[in-house]
């Protein structure tokens, strides 16, 4: 899934299930963005088990997240997030090991060094900004990954000014160190892509050298520290922008595919499974191709590609063939807006067809076209969705029960994953605050002149209970049920002004369903001041806990 611009506003229909890509833009589209949208990524934010999209604002030097709505479209979520100066190119990943997809963002700032950022996507909704930040000078690209092995995603920063990349390595708490020095190849960096390119199980990268016209391969040193620069950098061409790794032949080694703006052309690379690349033939498309983004689109098992040509406003569709690329029959397509400037593929609407999400410069908007490519004759699909709850796997952890899916409330302390978060939800503590005040006289015993509990909720439980009835104790046990909230409820009352005696033992305690409740023991020592003691009460538990 890489960037930039795309389609037409018109439906364009397919002669041929596997021959033709058919796409027609979504009721909504365009969606209105921040000024000079330059990249766009899908990933499910909110994980409801619909690709969201995030769109960098340039000029705007801001984030907008687009959320899709279950019935179709997308809406922005709260305010676009400021981001840094010149906000560019973004890239995806659980940077924070929440099970949440987290941005890094890559912001260009010339003359000087600008501050790159991260941001950890919210339990609930938005994103905070971690601490940290990162100097580096003209950031045009940045691709995330496990470059190190520690399972832990790192990120690498492509300049177009200092024509290096910096690799970060994600700590093991919050933020990330640099590892080592920035690598040098030629060329500003436009784009940058991360696969395992010698077939050794690390993770390499390569990077489209725009004012070089070739793409450098950095293959990932043995001990998963630093990489080397692979020594031929093939030429692709004037001004390679965008570049996606997929492979294209189905030879099971990854192959690459760059838009170079300046002669109009896809340049695809195939891999030879050591790090080295051979060239196709160059594949021309519309004016000044900016963007670049992979997808099966005709629906034949193989991977196609689509351009999106700024200066011509269109977009062009090569199908993979055997042979190579060829050009889609309906292809170039108009996009409808100016300015196109990043794609995204991702299957938006669920019906198993990548669609595409371009962003568009000049307008400020956003346009969604969905796939309506007819499914190639043979056999049906897989059932992704068994249990028919509108979510397939491997996003539903349990396609067998309809009642446990992303998005549900995991019910505590049942030992089931209900909302495919990779544990059980925690028991919510309950917030209640047990006060009390008491005097203690030299003729050894204690007196109690405030005790209450604040606030109390409909449903809540208190427990008082006084032991050592010999002690002055003027009660065993008492249960009270709440059956109306209020702002505090008084215990002392029930106490009847008892004067406990050395070995009395004073107890309340407050809880709730499914609740982790509170509970404060006071153990009388008259003349000396009483000893106090709160725990927690885990719901089904007697013994208290240390909170």
């Amino acid at each position: 899934m890489k960037r930039l611009m795309l389609l037409a506003a018109l439906p364009f229909l397919a002669h041929a299930a596997s021959a033709q890509a058919s796409f027609t833009q979504e009721l909504g589209s365009p969606l209105p963005v921040d000024t000079d949208p330059y990249d766009v990524v899908a990933a499910d934010f909110n994980k409801d088990g619909r690709p969201d999209l995030a769109v960098a604002n340039g000029t705007a030097s801001t984030i907008s997240i687009l959320l899709r709505k279950p019935g179709g479209g997308f809406a922005q979520e709260g305010s676009s997030i400021p981001a840094g100066s010149g906000t560019s190119v973004l890239a995806v990943a659980d940077f924070n090991s929440d099970t949440r997809p987290d941005i890094a963002s890559g912001n260009y700032v010339n003359p000087g060094t600008g501050p790159q950022t991260v941001f950890d996507r919210n339990p609930g909704a938005g994103f905070t900004q971690e601490p940290t930040t990162y100097a580096l000078p003209g950031i045009q690209s940045v691709v995330a990954g496990d470059f190190s092995g520690d399972g832990q995603p790192d990120v690498a920063w492509g300049s177009g000014v200092s024509d290096a990349i910096y690799v970060f390595r994600r700590n093991a708490g919050p933020g990330f160190t640099q590892e080592g020095t920035e690598i040098t190849t030629g060329g500003h960096k436009l784009d940058l892509v991360a696969a395992d390119f010698n077939r050794d199980g690390k993770l390499d990268i390569a990077s489209a050298n725009d004012t070089g016209g070739t793409v450098s391969i950095l293959l990932r040193n043995a001990g998963n520290t630093g990489f080397t620069v692979a020594p031929t950098q093939p030429a692709v061409g004037a001004n390679p922008r965008r570049l996606v790794a997929a492979d294209f032949n189905r030879d099971g080694k990854v192959d690459l595919a760059t838009a170079t703006y300046g002669d109009d052309s896809v340049r695809v690379l195939i891999g030879q499974g050591n790090g080295a690349f051979a060239l196709e033939p160059p594949v021309k498309v519309g004016d000044g191709p900016l963007g670049l983004a992979t997808g099966d689109f005709n629906r034949d098992g193989l991977p196609d590609l689509a351009a999106a040509n700024n200066g011509s406003k269109t977009v062009s569709v090569l199908l993979r063939r055997a042979g190579g690329f060829v050009p889609d029959a309906s292809s170039p397509l108009p996009t409808g807006q100016t300015g196109a400037n990043a794609v995204a593929a991702a299957d938006f609407n669920g019906d198993g067809r990548a669609d595409l999400a371009v962003s568009n410069q000049t307008s400020k908007t956003v346009t969604v076209l969905i796939n309506t490519t007819p499914a190639p004759a043979g056999p049906p699909p897989p059932n992704l969705d068994k249990d028919g709850d509108g979510v397939a796997v491997p996003l539903d952890c349990n396609d067998a029960d309809p009642a446990i899916r992303p998005g549900v409330k995991d019910k505590p302390g049942d030992k089931i994953d209900q909302d495919c978060s990779g544990k059980d939800a925690r028991y919510p503590r309950l917030q209640r605050r047990i006060r009390f005040a008491y005097r203690t006289s030299p003729e050894g015993w204690t007196q109690f002149t405030t005790l209450k509990v604040t606030p109390v909720k409909k449903g809540d439980r208190i427990r008082l209970s006084c032991k050592g009835k010999s002690k002055g104790c003027p009660l065993g046990t008492k249960k009270i049920k709440v059956k109306k909230g209020k702002r505090s409820m008084s215990l002392v009352e029930r106490l009847n002004d008892a004067k406990l005696r050395k070995g009395a033992v004073l107890e309340v305690r407050v809880t709730r369903r499914a609740t982790i409740g509170v509970m404060t023991r006071w153990t009388i020592r008259a003349p000396k001041d009483v000893l106090s003691k709160s725990r927690c009460l885990r719901p089904g538990k007697k013994k208290p806990v240390r909170c």
